[in-house]
């Protein structure tokens, strides 16, 4: 439907450069290759975009990697989606797509999370990027994991690291926050009347 290829179009005069702008059009397409097949065809290859983060603009709505805003269909399909938070957005709609630099960054986070091991190691809840000097995860676990503004590459590494360790030394519970901005990393446990610091890589507690 969204092609407008009809059985019976002329195999030879159908436009094929129409026929993929049409596809390419649809905000829940990233690209098409549209090929006739002799004698009587003609090949549709659509490639989707895949939602990875959702926003609240007066609404629900998710994002791609690219910052795309995807179609109702796409953003009831999926739930389970971290929310980017803290800029104010405006109203919204598909095909819009997000440039700013906050939620660039935020969406760079949750690509890393799930392209790498860290998407084994934390559920994803949230990337606030309000603060442009701290952008701030939140996870099922904890509630504040504080990454500072820059690096954030080598914090979402040290991130992964920290994660590791917590596990190894059976210290998994709940966290209030977990504070990667300095070299020395802090945690504040989620412990009734008990509050520490801890500093897993060898600096002072």
């Amino acid at each position: 439907a969204i092609a407008r290829v009809r059985v019976g179009d002329n195999l030879i005069t159908a436009d094929l450069d129409a026929i993929r702008r049409r596809l390419c059009a649809h905000p829940d397409i990233r690209d098409a290759v549209v090929s006739r097949r002799i004698p009587g065809g003609i090949l549709v290859r659509v490639y989707e975009r895949t939602p990875i983060a959702a926003v609240d603009a007066r609404g629900r709505y998710v994002l791609d990697e690219e910052g795309c805003v995807l179609s109702p269909r796409k953003e009831a399909a999926c739930r389970a989606l971290p929310f980017v938070t803290g800029p104010s957005f405006r109203a919204l709609r598909p095909g819009d797509r997000m440039r700013s630099p906050a939620v660039r960054r935020a969406l760079e986070v949750v690509k890393a999370c799930r392209e790498t091991e860290l998407g084994r190691q934390v559920e994803l809840v949230s990337v606030d990027v309000s603060d442009p000097e701290n952008t701030v995860l939140r996870s099922g676990s904890i509630q504040e994991i504080r990454m500072g503004g820059e690096d954030l590459d080598e914090r979402l590494r040290l991130l992964s690291f920290v994660l590791k360790q917590r596990r190894l030394r059976g210290i998994e519970g709940p966290a209030s926050y977990l504070d990667l901005r300095w070299k020395d990393v802090a945690e504040m446990p989620l412990r009734r009347d008990v509050v520490s610091m801890r500093a897993p890589r060898g600096g002072r507690e």
